[in-house]
């Protein structure tokens, strides 16, 4: 199909598509959905996406997909996600990240999240980041974890918060 094909395609109908047929597409045809059509995708269709083909996605397109398409996605598709497409991801599908995904953003994405977001997640994921992440961090992003978040890191991570970040 071509992309002004797949536009035309209802949100119901992406919804039906096997994940072979939607890995089957490429980055181009992907990138050529709509935010409602990508906002339909089903879990189990993100979670067996390529990570080629949801490294095509653009910032805009990873910004619609759901919560639980978040929570869904797998280690490796994680660390595909482009700084772009981190970026704009919501404060609450940043929340929905499984820790190991956490774990598995490099650590240009890590900078790339927005303050808020980063406040907004859970104890667990800011425990799971590795210390070159933490040190990655910026002074804005630093000041706003919480005293939970905090409490939460080991020796090694609060030595990787470096003075001047404070």
């Amino acid at each position: 199909m071509v992309p002004k094909q797949l536009a035309s395609l209802t949100t119901g109908q992406v919804a039906a598509l096997a994940s072979d047929d939607l890995n089957a597409l490429s980055t181009t045809q992907i990138a050529g959905f709509s935010i409602e059509q990508v906002g339909a995708l089903t879990t189990a269709q993100v979670s067996t996406l390529s990570t080629t083909n949801l490294a095509g996605l653009t910032a805009k397109q990873v910004a619609a997909l759901t919560t639980a398409n978040i929570a869904a996605l797998t280690t490796g598709q994680a660390a595909a996600l482009t700084t772009e497409q981190i970026a704009k991801m919501t404060t609450e599908q940043m929340a929905a990240m499984e820790t190991a995904d956490v774990a598995a953003l490099t650590t240009a994405s890590i900078q790339v999240i927005p303050a808020g977001s980063l406040a907004a997640m859970g104890t667990a994921q800011v425990d799971a980041l590795g210390s070159a992440q933490i040190e990655a961090l910026t002074a804005k992003q630093a000041g706003s974890l919480t005293t939970a978040q905090v409490a939460a890191l080991s020796t090694a991570d609060l030595n990787a918060l470096t003075t001047p970040r404070w």
